[in-house]
């Protein structure tokens, strides 16, 4: 073709490579023409008369390069592009992927729900007088003055999904999946994207008109945003996912139009993302033509700067694995670092969490010094909302607490968190959602009866039937479990060890006792259940051999697994008293001895003593009062 028509040259000699009807050694000697081509053209031609081509001054060494637009080399699939600001400052790797299946992010709209559904029940358990605890936690959302919670249709689910927030100072990330479609490796060099940005009337820049990213300035001589610049390389025939970011510095409106890179000293290309709109369904005319609606998912508007929660969870130091192993009510000690990675300070920050019991301790690491305490307290009825007034992150602070988790729920499951925090002032709030995968195995079960004592009318004989639920499967040199203490908590009983009746001979061997437990053993202790006089409130019974230390908060755990079991039975006697009829209610099973405690109850109430709170209604479930209140 010659130098004669050097545009058109340079396309055909593109169309030629792109086509791929070429062998690897004949895609590279096409390649080094098309690149002095290119080199010769630029240094004998300034004029461009195909609308693809751009010649612009590159700044650098080489005085001028050829800008292609389209070009295919590599190719990029549009219907890949994804953009997200990551709400979690610590986890960025599945970010995009939650965003392609927004039907998983479903559950943080439950739990933000939740959340405010138990912040509404200690509101108004602790400024009215006329509602109870337990009675708030199973009223509906109409008594609750809440608004009712998503249960739209799969056409309508995404319709309540907010706008993404975008924030000055923090990245906004743009995914896309690229391909080479030659048979020979490409590397691409100062891959980054393009677009424009304009300022709001509040930002501090004084600039209302769109100007362009990256190589445009502000008035002052300011970068109105910072690009992520990449090298990368492409084998053959290869798909790769880029991940790119831009972080704008300035109140404004980001359009981000595509994306840029260098092949050589001499030759660049640029790439327009084109996402189509959602299709029309509002008129006949926009059904018949297919008419969309704008894509604004390139479309940015960044807010003011706000703090910036960063969230991991750690076991021993090391990141948790996939599934999280533990056995059935087995506490696990896990460590929650929290840092602020924004601008300002942050404050107010709140647990959400109804997969599994959980306890935060209330002493951050780090330091002794009464700086250094933050305190945590239960918020609403259930125990699934913990809140920590006193913590405050500066910017680029962290700390990090213990987290004491517990589940009851068998088989592998999905651990979901949700954090919310504020800036100093609790103003504006924002949330970080964090989910890992877990496993739950069976461990002890245990089941209680009581029996009446026929040696001590004033006694009462406490059975507790254990059973080991763990199989041969798990490879343990030690194939037994023990128990080593049993604790009970109340202001007027408290529970007492038998005597033995005679000690085993020397000659024999000692038997195994009944508190060690091998696979798919089960076992009933016996203790006495006597009044207590001496006002305390816990005791504990040691079942023999060295107690190894409690290293979790025995007594939170306690009052979290007794309001859940007072919730339950409570929702449980309203669907029995509201659904069930009085003859299903007659045939309960029920024994002489609870008949007999009733008819005694009502000739004698019971009168409380040893500390016992009248007003069971007026306790909080999961505090330690509750504890010694009687469910009657």
């Amino acid at each position: 073709v010659g130098l004669a028509l050097p545009q058109q040259a340079i396309a055909l000699l593109l169309t030629r490579i792109g086509s791929g009807r070429h062998a690897k050694g004949q895609q590279l000697t096409l390649l080094a023409e098309f690149y002095d081509l290119v080199s010769e053209y630029l240094q004998d031609h300034s004029a461009v008369g195909i609308s693809n081509f751009h010649v612009m001054d590159s700044g650098g060494q080489s005085a001028k390069v050829l800008l292609i637009k389209a070009l295919v080399i590599p190719a990029i699939h549009d219907p890949s592009v994804v953009v997200f600001a990551p709400a979690n400052a610590l986890a960025l790797d599945d970010v995009a992927a939650s965003q392609r299946g927004r039907d998983k992010l479903d559950w943080k709209h439950q739990l933000e729900y939740l959340l405010m559904k138990e912040e509404r029940i200690e509101q108004l358990a602790t400024t009215s007088t006329q509602s109870s605890w337990l009675d708030l936690s199973v009223s509906s959302a109409a008594a609750l003055q809440l608004p009712l919670p998503l249960r739209g249709s799969k056409k309508h689910k995404h319709a309540t999904d907010p706008p993404p927030v975008y924030m000055v100072g923090e990245a906004v990330y743009v995914e896309f999946t690229v391909k080479n479609p030659l048979a020979v490796e490409v590397v691409l060099k100062q891959l980054h994207l393009f677009g424009s940005v304009q300022g709001s009337s509040n930002s501090s820049s004084s600039c209302s008109t769109s100007i362009d990213f990256p190589v445009s300035q502000d008035e002052r001589g300011v970068a109105v945003v910072a690009v992520d610049r990449q090298d990368i390389a492409l084998p053959p025939h290869a798909e790769a996912v880029v991940r790119l970011s831009v972080v704008p510095h300035d109140v404004g409106v980001v359009r981000i139009q595509g994306v840029r890179w260098a092949l050589n000293a001499h030759v660049h290309g640029e790439h327009t993302f084109d996402l189509p709109g959602m299709l029309l369904q509002d008129s006949l005319e926009s059904r018949a033509t297919r008419a969309r609606a704008p894509n604004t998912t390139l479309v940015c508007d960044i807010q003011p700067a706000m703090p910036w929660l960063g969230v991991s969870f750690t076991r021993d130091g090391n990141p948790l694995p996939t599934p999280l192993t533990c056995l059935e009510g087995e506490v696990l000690t896990l460590d929650l670092h929290v840092a602020n990675k924004g601008s300002y300070a942050l404050s107010h920050l709140t647990l959400v969490c109804s997969s599994w019991l959980y306890v935060v301790e209330g002493v951050a690491a780090g330091g002794d010094d009464d700086d250094a305490v933050v305190t945590s307290r239960v918020v609403g009825a259930s125990g699934h909302v913990t809140t920590l007034p006193t913590l405050t992150l500066n910017p680029n602070e962290s700390k990090s607490f213990k987290v004491h988790c517990s589940s009851r729920t068998l088989g592998p499951q999905q651990v979901r968190f949700l954090f919310r925090y504020a800036n100093a002032n609790n103003s504006t709030r924002r949330v970080v959602p964090v989910e890992f995968e877990i496993e739950v195995l069976k461990g002890l079960t245990v089941s209680h009866a009581i029996h009446p004592s026929y040696n001590d009318i004033t006694e009462y004989v406490l059975a507790l039937s254990i059973h080991n639920g763990r199989k041969d499967s798990t490879k343990e040199p030690v194939p037994s479990m023990t128990i080593q203490s049993v604790t009970s908590w109340s202001s007027s009983w408290k529970i007492q060890p038998f005597q033995n009746a005679s000690d085993v001979p020397s000659s024999l061997v000692p038997p195994r006792p009944a508190s060690v437990l091998q696979w798919q053993e089960s076992s009933t202790l016996y203790f006495r259940v006597s009044r207590r006089v001496d006002g305390d409130v816990a005791n504990t019974v040691r079942l023999g051999g060295e107690v190894s230390p409690v290293l979790f908060p025995c007594a939170e755990f306690l009052c979290l697994d007794h309001a859940a079991s007072r919730i339950t039975a409570l929702k449980q006697s309203k669907a029995l008293a509201t659904g069930g009829s009085t003859s299903s209610q007659s045939h309960a099973l029920r024994s002489i001895q609870s008949v007999r405690r009733e008819n005694q109850g009502h000739l004698h109430p019971p009168t409380k003593n040893h500390g016992e709170i009248a007003d069971s209604g007026r306790v909080k479930p999961t505090s330690r009062e509750a504890l010694l209140v009687s469910p009657e």
